[in-house]
């Protein structure tokens, strides 16, 4: 079909078929291909899931005859220690061909039982410990199915789907969902408390009045990793209308059970509505704190698999929102629909991921996303120059928003969505924002962009810059204490240029008074130089001076 739709040369049709079969010949027995399309995120799901249990049971099976051979040379040595645990014959025997005849084989018992390696189990506890042994012994390696849940106004659902997996239409799948996890848990609860009774039993460490009623009430809340993924896989698949109409409540309650449940929401826009703010199931979940929380596309795989299989691994429930736009127009292909819808922050990428660290930039992933820095990621417009790419622009391709859009002729008023979306209320109201577009014949057009949609994009960046401020990427409090402490670090600077400057100016004056005193000294000094080194001649009397000059 590629081929045919490319209208490949017949030696561009065989490479492409060589690369398509050389790809297909090195998946592996367990790789499947999954279709692109509205059910793509259950399949990827479904096969993590399995993937998972698998795995984990794999894990478990060789502790499981580990400890059921434990557990069985434990019942065999506190058979031996009990007066009746070998018969006489055995005992005999044992004792060697003379060792018969000269001693009693019922009273050696009774010694051995009492001193020979202890003391001998109870009943009670004899009986845990080769109960512990059965259910050792008896695991099954075969992973269990997973069961999804779906909720019965689901329209067009086959119970029996192409997924390898046991489904369920239910009421409420939130509330199903609580139940299925507690019943498909107790029986590895009880393969746990076999596994930590025969290690306490092994140990010589268990003490009944403490360990056995601890045991006896030991659940899924304590549970190990390893032990954790034994448990069947839960999925529950919600709608965000089932939601809003009341299923809040439920869903909230299972997100904060703790139980690892993981709920898949496949979310699309619904086109245009009345409503200008898009209700958004993650950031409600976000809220929970401790919930694994997923925003994903399948166009981008690798990222959601990636979450899906971390989210299988972890401790808590998770939300996985997954993009699933609505059929693209006549010729558009899925997958460039579902990326345009990245790249319109229409379908935000991100991973919350409490398990990650204790703060929001450890838990918080955001990188997939294209520019994560900038409102809108740029794309080239027709012409080549590079243009923001907004909700609009993708909203464009699908035809559900369609009827919000026309062709805009030659009117002066015109500006591009990002450009208007930054204006004062006055002015946006004087202009009409547009996107540009190609015709069928591959020119270059601007189209129109209705109050609606409009607002859907403003709706778009709002949620997407609280996502930003969220990770760091784009903040208002950073740029604040970016501001202050610049302003901080310019004030700094200019009072110690001031202090320098004062310093300055009084060295000056020191270095000024200090060679105006050398400069008197040295002058008087020398004047002083000057008499000493003249000739003496005695003072003339007063008489010769008046006969002198007189």
């Amino acid at each position: 079909e590629v081929a045919d739709e490319l209208a490949l040369a017949e030696g561009a049709r065989r490479d492409l078929l060589t690369a398509i079969e050389a790809r297909m010949a090195g998946l592996g027995e367990d790789a499947r291909l999954v279709p692109f399309g509205p059910r793509a995120v259950l399949h990827l799901a479904n096969f993590a899931a399995l993937r998972r249990a698998a795995t984990a049971r794999r894990a478990f099976a060789a502790t499981a005859q580990e400890l059921a051979g434990l557990a069985a040379a434990l019942l065999d040595l506190d058979r031996e220690r009990r007066p009746d645990g070998v018969e006489p014959p055995e005992r005999v025997e044992r004792l060697g061909g003379f060792g018969g005849r000269f001693v009693d084989p019922g009273r050696l018992a009774g010694v051995v039982g009492r001193r020979a390696a202890g003391q001998p189990l109870s009943d009670e506890r004899r009986r845990r410990l080769a109960a512990a042994r059965d259910a050792l012994a008896g695991f099954d390696l075969r992973p269990a199915t997973p069961l999804w849940l779906l909720p019965a106004t689901e329209s067009g659902v086959d119970p029996a789907a192409d997924l390898a997996a046991e489904m369920r239409l239910v009421a409420d799948p939130c509330e199903a969902a609580a139940v299925a996890w507690d019943e498909s848990a107790e029986p590895v609860a009880r393969l746990v408390r076999a596994a930590r009774l025969v290690r306490l039993e092994s140990a010589d460490a268990l003490d009944p009045e403490r360990h056995l009623p601890w045991l006896d009430h030991l659940d899924w809340r304590a549970f190990e990793d390893g032990e954790r993924a034994l448990v069947r896989p839960i999925l529950a698949r919600v709608r965000c209308e089932d939601l809003i109409a009341g299923g809040l409540a439920a869903f909230s309650r299972l997100l904060l059970s703790s139980r690892p449940v993981q709920i898949v929401l496949l979310a699309c826009d619904r086109g245009p509505v009345e409503e200008t703010v898009h209700f958004e199931p993650a950031w409600f979940a976000l809220g929970h704190r401790e919930t694994f929380v997923q925003s994903g596309s399948p166009a981008r795989p690798r990222a959601l698999v990636a979450g899906l299989e971390r989210a299988l691994g972890g401790s808590r429930p998770a939300l996985h929102v997954v993009d699933n736009p609505v059929a693209a127009a006549a010729g558009l292909d899925p997958w460039l629909l579902a990326s345009a819808r990245v790249s319109g922050r229409a379908a935000p990428i991100f991973r919350y991921d409490p398990g990650a660290g204790a703060s929001w930039a450890r838990r918080l992933a955001f990188d997939e996303n294209p520019e994560p820095e900038a409102d809108w990621a740029r794309e080239p417009l027709p012409g080549g120059e590079p243009a923001p790419f907004t909700f609009a622009d993708a909203a464009l391709a699908d035809p559900a928003w369609r009827p919000g859009f026309a062709l805009a002729g030659e009117e002066d008023d015109l500006v591009p969505l990002a450009e208007w979306l930054d204006l004062a209320d006055e002015e946006a109201a004087r202009r009409l924002p547009f996107v540009a577009a190609v015709d069928a014949a591959g020119s270059p057009r601007r189209c129109l962009v209705d109050h609606r949609v409009a607002a859907a994009a403003r709706d778009r960046r709002a949620f997407w810059r609280s996502l930003q401020e969220l990770t760091g990427v784009r903040s208002e409090h950073v740029d604040a204490a970016v501001a202050r402490a610049r302003e901080e670090e310019r004030s700094r600077a200019a009072r110690e240029r001031a202090e320098l400057e004062v310093a300055h100016q009084r060295e000056l004056a020191e270095l000024r008074s200090g060679a105006d005193a050398e400069a008197v000294d040295r002058l008087v000094g020398a004047l002083f130089d000057l008499q000493g080194s003249a000739p003496t001649a005695p003072l003339p009397r007063a008489d010769q001076t008046i006969d002198r000059f007189g």
